[in-house]
């Protein structure tokens, strides 16, 4: 498949568009099409945007990620056309050879948007079965990302994170917990990952991760945060051990007698 595929799909644009509209570029008010879920957004920009209502509470900040309808739905198609998204598949799967044929994996993408690790996944592993829940805040491209999954007839659940809450998963225990280009922008990156700990499997379960730091200068907006992010990292060093580092991190969960 193209990256733009899903999106002419759902969108009713042609590659050309797709293509311009995810291309990144300062000062852009692109003409974004409506969908079933969304309406159309034209004549802002990002900063413009962000900068319409107040950003500071939990609730204004994910405010945000639906006043842009559906902009992240194609800027992060092109985005992840050749991008991180794939070292992170092919670092998951570094870390299932241990796993029988057709075993079941619980994988977890956090911040997914348009679950670009759960798609790869399921275009390019046919030997293990998954049930992937992707996780946002209640955006349009967390609806095109589930609906991209479903397409390709996969087991998918989605989760709505709430202002100051978290999800819960009931009684699932994960393989593998992607977090790529989120941590970043999160409001409140300790608390994810505490709130993660319990759905962790002591000495299996595989964090992937990825912080990328913003200088003043390159911060794009103010949903750019980079927050709590001494403590964030001192706590998932007390609960992980670090199997590979970089720019893409990953780490295996402790085992604690």
């Amino acid at each position: 498949m193209n990256w733009h595929d899903d999106l002419c799909e759902y969108y009713k644009v042609t590659p050309e568009e797709a293509d311009l509209l995810g291309t990144r570029k300062t000062g852009r008010k692109p003409n974004l099409p409506g969908s079933p879920t969304c309406k159309p957004v034209f004549g802002k920009t990002f900063e413009q945007i962000w900068g319409s209502k107040p950003r500071e509470t939990s609730a204004q900040i994910f405010e945000f990620y639906k006043d842009i309808g559906a902009w992240c739905s194609f800027r992060q198609c092109k985005y992840h056309e050749h991008g991180p998204a794939y070292g992170a598949g092919y670092e998951g799967l570094e870390h299932l050879k241990h796993k029988q044929i057709n075993s079941t994996i619980n994988v977890l993408e956090y911040g997914a948007g348009v679950a670009p690790i759960s798609n790869w996944l399921a275009d390019n592993v046919k030997n293990l079965n998954f049930n992937f829940h992707i996780n946002d805040v209640p955006s349009e491209h967390l609806t095109f990302g589930e609906w991209r999954l479903k397409k390709r007839k996969q087991n998918v659940k989605k989760f709505e994170i709430k202002p100051d809450a978290f999800p819960e998963y009931g009684d699932v225990k994960f393989d593998l917990i992607f977090m790529l280009d989120v941590l970043e922008h999160m409001d409140k990156p300790y608390a994810a990952i505490k709130s993660l700990l319990k759905y962790c499997k002591p000495n299996e379960t595989t964090l992937i991760e990825t912080w990328i730091d913003h200088t003043e200068q390159e911060k794009g907006t103010g949903c750019d945060l980079d927050r709590e992010k001494e403590e964030t990292v001192k706590l998932i060093r007390k609960n992980f051990s670090m199997a590979r580092s970089g720019v893409l991190r990953s780490w295996k969960k402790l085992t604690f007698f």
